[in-house]
């Protein structure tokens, strides 16, 4: 008997949570489970497309009626045995769409949400579909305790910490174009030490606090440059922030792009400065690359990285401390060198 897997998203491009949900859609037992996704947007349909999985688009992003009642008759015409959701509103879509169906229900956090703190009205709606979830996983011990602290009702016994993996083999397929060219391709300067950023440009990404450090880091090492890979809503107001430095040169924003690995590669440096975040897929590719990584403690980020072991943990949200362990990786390559290769002594690909 086969088994039709739905793995719902409300996203509308090709995030950590899309990869995540396309790794594991890729290597389910095709014997033994059928699976297909709804996605927000026709972009990261697409991607689903590209791998031959089927994909359909209906935004449940604001748990409108008619978005819900357009899943529900998927979920019929489909059969449905399963729904994977990612993340809060998905999870909810899900199980109002399903309401009456014998369908099992799985919930994933993808990470801490700040909402959990507050009486918000996403944290009462969450709290009250919590526990009709078959199970919840959450990418990280620490997640899951952060989780269970903000929602103390919730039944501990169906929340299980499930840690962020990806496919190794990605890396391998992937096209990626010989650093030199790649540069030339895009305007980037061929002999200029690369700090690099890969994400959504919004307030918990702390993308702020990396433009402050490297506006300090840059005045005494005038051959390094920051490239910034990603869209949103913060991105006039970091944009700004370069303008008044006057470093706008030395900061390239690159907007969305898809080619993740070809910036990875010619990165010498990838750092992560959020606020919160769960296990980040970002810093799973960066460390398989070979690329070092800083970035700040949070979320369950501290379970796969050690400090100066295989990778550079930063405690408090502080530009010096930032600009220090810039300084230390950018002065001390040998030492480095050492911790990049002690990467795959930890990191399960």
């Amino acid at each position: 008997m086969v088994y039709t897997v739905l793995h719902l998203l409300s996203t509308k491009t090709l995030n950590g949570v899309g990869k995540l949900a396309l790794d594991i859609c890729k290597n389910l037992d095709k014997d033994i489970f059928q699976t297909i996704t709804v996605c927000a947007g026709d972009e990261l349909k697409s991607c689903f497309k590209e791998e031959s999985i089927e994909s359909f688009k209906i935004d449940i992003s604001n748990l409108n009626i008619i978005g819900i009642l357009k899943l529900r008759k998927l979920i019929k015409n489909e059969n449905i045995s399963l729904i994977h959701a990612h993340d809060v509103c998905a999870s909810i879509a899900a199980k109002l769409a399903s309401v009456s169906m014998n369908i099992i229900l799985i919930s994933h956090i993808h990470g801490e949400y700040d909402w959990l703190k507050n009486n918000s009205i996403l944290k009462i709606i969450d709290r009250i579909f919590r526990d009709k979830y078959d199970l919840s996983l959450v990418c990280s011990k620490n997640d899951r305790e952060f989780y269970c602290k903000y929602n103390s009702k919730c039944d501990k016994d169906k929340v299980i910490a499930l840690p962020n993996s990806f496919d190794l083999g990605q890396i391998n397929k992937a096209n990626i174009i010989f650093s030199a060219d790649f540069k030339s391709l895009n305007n980037i300067p061929k002999d200029k030490y690369i700090f690099g950023y890969i994400g959504r440009l919004i307030d918990l990404k702390g993308i702020d606090l990396l433009i402050n450090s490297f506006y300090l880091f840059q005045k005494k090492n005038n051959n390094s440059i920051l490239i910034i890979v990603g869209e949103g809503e913060e991105k006039e107001r970091l944009i700004n922030l370069a303008i008044k430095y006057n470093i706008l040169t030395k900061i390239y924003f690159m907007g969305y792009r898809r080619d993740v690995y070809n910036w990875l590669n010619i990165f010498d440096c990838f750092i992560l400065p959020s606020k919160r975040e769960g296990l980040p897929l970002i810093i799973l590719e960066a460390m398989a690359m070979k690329k070092i990584v800083i970035s700040m403690s949070v979320g369950g980020i501290p379970e796969l990285i050690v400090n100066n072991y295989n990778g550079i943990l930063i405690e408090e949200r502080e530009h010096q401390l930032l600009l220090k362990s810039m300084e230390y990786i950018y002065e001390n390559k040998r030492e480095i060198s050492k911790i990049i290769e002690n990467v795959f002594g930890i990191i399960k690909v």
